[in-house]
């Protein structure tokens, strides 16, 4: 079971654009004693590597590039047209060339696939434990009570006894949740992109948690295999 989260230690988010790098240090507290505290300037440098570059929000690559770079195991589970959030990025950011996306995106992808961190691709729910699934969710941000829709990375830990602890980074404070992993994925997603970057802790203590029928690689064994499939 991960360890439960210091509620007095809460990262909230500085920007209107820093919801990403804020969700992930929340878990940054909750597992390295010893890491910076929230910050501007720290939730700066997060922002800095997990940014999309050509829009201010963070693409689910390098926020997982970013965790990972910080001693976190990240696994990316994802659903929707490629690039990430194609749909909201030509809605919404008109002024961002179509091919410069398509390439930031696989260069960023490339770069995740080089550091070792394991991508799906599939309709979901993500195949993670509810014993202990741990990770940052993409939201439209009305659906965690927000006024404003627009896409939101949220953070969630599975609670003993059933439930999940909500991060988002637009509150004061962590919240309890009767939701489960399941129930979150159900109602996430923004444009017709879905992504759950599942996290682990730096110990070493607990097996990596991929889909039934995949090898901690990525590549395919001979057990049964579910909707999930490895993705370059």
């Amino acid at each position: 079971m991960a360890r439960r989260p210091r509620h007095s230690r809460f990262w909230r988010q500085h920007t209107p654009y820093t919801c990403g790098p804020a969700a992930l240090g929340n878990f940054l507290l909750l597992w390295e004693p010893h890491a910076p505290g929230p910050s501007l300037t720290e939730e700066i440098h997060l922002w800095r590597e997990s940014s999309s570059i050509l829009c201010p929000g963070s693409h689910a690559a390098s926020l997982a590039l970013a965790a990972a770079h910080r001693g976190l195991r990240p696994i990316i589970y994802e659903s929707g047209r490629r690039p990430f959030l194609a749909d909201h990025v030509r809605r919404d950011h008109p002024r961002v060339d179509a091919v410069t996306y398509l390439v930031l995106d696989r260069v960023l992808r490339e770069d995740a696939r080089r550091e070792g961190i394991p991508t799906f691709r599939g309709p979901g729910p993500p195949d993670v434990g509810e014993d202990g699934g741990a990770g940052l969710l993409l939201m439209d941000s009305a659906h965690v009570g927000h006024r404003e829709i627009a896409p939101h990375w949220v953070g969630l830990l599975t609670r003993e006894g059933g439930g999940t602890i909500l991060f988002d980074p637009l509150r004061r404070r962590a919240l309890p949740s009767s939701r489960s992993l399941r129930d979150w994925w159900e109602v996430s997603g923004y444009a017709g992109s879905r992504c759950w970057i599942g996290l682990r802790p730096p110990s070493r203590s607990r097996p990596q948690v991929v889909p039934a029928g995949h090898s901690s690689s990525g590549n395919r064994t001979g057990s049964p295999s579910r909707r999930w499939v490895a993705s370059g």
